[in-house]
């Protein structure tokens, strides 16, 4: 039967807002948090989560565009936006942990040669292993705040298991941050303390000088990487600026460009 004047893509519309209602009404009722739930999974699985999420993003620009009945470009934007939902719920958001760990992991190689110089005098001075570690992290600052919290982390471990060698636990933390020179560094820290730390400066300033080194091959590497893309961005721009000349000059200032018109 049909109604004049009835649009027939009004009931699909206020039945999918229905069912969003209702599903935000049941996940706010729900006994348990649906929210830490849903980041456990997050945090076990992230691109199967991100996957799944993409997936109903893309099936609900589908639906809406199919509801609504659209046709042509007015179902272009629906799908642009579900798209764009499922390329960062699926891709952009499951990779941020790994891309913050490893922007982590080369911040530490410019903080490590700060610890390193520290501890290259610190080592001599009478004070004991945990209380030469808090003045480290006394002043809190921005430029070594990685390697900073490394430490604090591993302060506040020794202090609530109130036994064990801070050196040894501070090696563990160095190691799940995956930075190889903070790695290198708090091993030589944790078996020269064992021994004689006092022995332990030129063994560190030796691991800063080689730190040094790292740090400037790797930024003449990324400055090679910044010319080459510079250079290419060059090209590409006046390639495609000479193009349009070239072809009106080619075609006889477009007369011929403009029989095919």
């Amino acid at each position: 039967m049909v109604i004049h004047g009835f649009d027939p893509r009004l009931p699909p519309l206020l039945w999918a807002l229905t069912a969003a209602l209702l599903l935000a009404a049941a996940l706010t009722l729900w006994p348990a948090t649906p929210y830490s739930r849903l980041a456990a999974w997050w945090r076990r699985a992230p691109r199967l989560v991100g996957g799944a999420g993409g997936a109903i993003a893309l099936v609900g620009g589908w639906w809406l565009v199919k509801a609504l009945q659209l046709t042509g470009t007015e179902a272009m934007l629906p799908m642009l936006v579900a798209t764009l939902l499922a390329l960062i719920l699926g891709i952009y958001l499951p990779g941020m942990p790994a891309r913050a760990f490893a922007r982590r992991r080369e911040r530490l190689l410019l903080q490590t040669i700060d610890l390193a110089g520290y501890l290259q005098f610190a080592v001599e001075s009478s004070q004991g292993d945990a209380d030469l570690l808090r003045t480290y992290v006394r002043r809190p600052q921005r430029p070594i705040a990685d390697a900073q919290a490394v430490v604090g982390a591993t302060l506040a471990e020794i202090e609530r298991r109130r036994r064990g060698n801070v050196f040894a636990l501070l090696l563990e933390h160095a190691v799940e941050t995956g930075s190889q020179p903070l790695i290198a560094c708090c091993t030589a820290l944790f078996h020269g303390a064992q021994n004689s730390r006092r022995a332990l400066g030129p063994v560190l300033a030796q691991q800063r000088e080689q730190l040094f080194d790292t740090l400037v091959e790797a930024c003449k590497q990324r400055a090679q990487r910044l010319e080459l893309l510079l250079i290419g961005i060059s090209a590409a721009a006046l390639a495609f600026g000479l193009l349009p000349c070239i072809l009106y000059v080619m075609t006889g200032g477009g007369a011929a460009l403009g029989s095919f018109l």
